[in-house]
């Protein structure tokens, strides 16, 4: 996202003292057109990255409209625009892991009352991920997935996941570890049953 002076959060933040506050409709205008820049610039990406997370087109179009409508209540959080595309992913990736405990508890119970669960397992190549590899990947908890979705999947640094999940870099490397580990095991499991 452009930081130049035509951006409506520099435009707000630049605005000298002496010059009076944005009226509401001006105000809303301005969170609007940052809205649909938002959109523009980071929505194909972002629907991506909630996909390769969710497994599910449809719940990762859901996920990245809720993280708009997040966005959109509370676009004046926003300090710096330097800062926007980070902070709506952070926001997208923390509406993923809710959603994916959310169906973890629903495949559970659906179980639990003898109803096959939901299946994840339509997952496409453009997830990114092998067919092999993607049940065992569905099945990790969903801050071990998230890392590592991120880490190989949209291949961003151990440090653009801490700070888009909100924890340190060591603990993004516990959840990578783990979770290379788990499915290491889960892979080598399956080829021995085969």
């Amino acid at each position: 996202m452009s930081t130049t002076s035509h951006h409506p959060l520099a435009m707000a933040s630049s605005r000298p003292a002496h010059e009076p506050r944005p009226t509401e409709g001006e105000h809303e205008r301005q969170r609007d057109r940052w809205i649909s820049e938002l959109v523009q610039v980071h929505g194909d990406s972002a629907h991506r990255t909630a996909y390769r997370l969710l497994g599910d087109s449809d719940e990762a179009s859901d996920a990245v409209q809720e993280a708009l409508a997040t966005v959109l209540r509370r676009w004046t959080d926003l300090r710096t625009p330097d800062a926007a595309k980070s902070w709506f992913f952070r926001i997208l990736v923390n509406e993923c892991i809710s959603r994916q405990r959310r169906a973890k508890v629903r495949d559970t119970a659906l179980r639990l009352i003898g109803r096959p669960a939901s299946a994840n397992e339509e997952l496409s190549e453009a997830s990114g991920f092998s067919h092999s590899v993607l049940p065992q990947l569905m099945r990790l908890p969903a801050k071990q997935r998230t890392a590592l979705v991120l880490r190989f999947g949209d291949e961003r640094s151990v440090a653009e996941i801490a700070e888009l999940m909100g924890v340190s870099p060591e603990t993004i490397k516990t959840h990578l570890k783990r979770g290379l580990g788990q499915l290491r095991k889960a892979l080598l499991s399956k080829e021995a049953r085969a």
